[in-house]
């Protein structure tokens, strides 16, 4: 019983951490092996914070929640460009002048590798 009081009660506390947070996604590129995904999206979480675009890498039929845990830039979403180079490698473009929040460089065995461009 006790267990079970606290499972829900930190379920809970997870979905408030992302209350009020939406999620519209853009576009999924799948790995060479079909078995994970790297997400583009915009993230907004209201009027006291700034849009952001955000990547993600998910296994393939895991829905997207949540922040990115990959990249994160005041970037326009159109202007990352998300390609897998292998199963384990992924490379993002994204304009040069973009301020970035997050840049992960490894995550879930996937080794990502960036490339500002003018």
């Amino acid at each position: 019983m006790i267990r079970n009081f606290v499972f829900a009660g930190a379920l809970v506390l997870l979905a408030a951490c992302d209350a009020g947070c939406d999620n519209d996604l853009l576009q999924s590129e799948v790995s060479p092996a079909r078995t994970r995904k790297a997400t583009k999206y915009y993230r907004d979480c209201g009027p006291t914070t700034q849009d952001t675009s955000q990547v993600t890498i998910l296994r393939r039929w895991t829905p997207l929640t949540g922040p990115g845990n990959v990249f994160a830039s005041d970037a326009q979403l159109e202007d990352i460009v998300v390609s897998w180079e292998s199963e384990t490698r992924l490379r993002i473009s994204y304009p040069a002048n973009a301020h970035v929040g997050r840049r992960a460089t490894l995550v879930d065995g996937v080794t990502i590798t960036y490339r500002p461009r003018e």
